[in-house]
Order: structure tokens, then sequence, then C-alpha cells
């Protein structure tokens, strides 16, 4: 099931080795999600620099699966994202906090 949300997020560098290959990766963040199977009408805020809008598929029985699954599918982006761009994963932290339509109350998570 498809579901409005609004996804906030900070990029952190931990290896200024690959400060320039994070820095492309911030660029391409709204552009990848936008061509993931789980996303759609996938935009950034003009406002603010670091959140996204648009529809997530949040399937669940309840809020907790729904988290789950939410979690599950932003981190499998941010990832690939990160792989595409040869960044390891102890190189980059994604921080996230996540608003849908179908969980009652917003939740954060590391996504990296």
């Amino acid at each position: 099931m498809n579901t409005p949300f609004c996804l906030s997020y900070n990029v952190n560098v931990l290896n200024s080795r690959y400060e320039s290959q994070i820095d492309s990766f911030r660029s391409k963040i709204e552009k990848h999600l936008s061509e993931q199977d789980a996303f759609y009408n996938v935009g950034k805020d003009i406002h603010v620099d670091t959140t996204i809008i648009g529809e997530i598929e949040a399937s669940g029985l309840n809020d907790d699966a729904r988290k789950k699954n939410v979690k599950e599918t932003i981190t499998l982006a941010f990832e690939s994202l990160a792989e595409d761009s040869n960044i390891p994963s102890t190189a980059i932290a994604v921080f996230c906090v996540v608003m849908t339509g179908n969980i009652a109350q917003p939740f954060t998570f590391k996504a990296i």
C-alpha cells in the first residue's frame, strides 16, 4: 500500500578521504529514490535541502510492521546509492526521521 511520506535525513562524513564522493552522494539522493520501485512522486522540499516528500510502499498489519518495512526500504535505497558511489559503510552515516500517512508516530533510525 502506498502512503504519503516525509523523509528528513542527515549525511555525515566519517572518513574525509571520501568527502568528494559523499558530496556527490548527497546530490543524487532525490533522483536515486525516485528511481526505486517502492517510491512514487518523489521530490525535494524547496525550502529544506535535506527533506524528501512523496509516496512510499509501507506494508504491514500494524505500525511496528510498517515501520520495519519503511526502514528496510529506505536503508536499501541509501545502501545501494553508497555502493554505486563507491563509498564504504565505514565512511558514511545517514540518519533519518520519517513520517508516513499510515504510521501513527514519526520515527528515527540510522540507515547506514
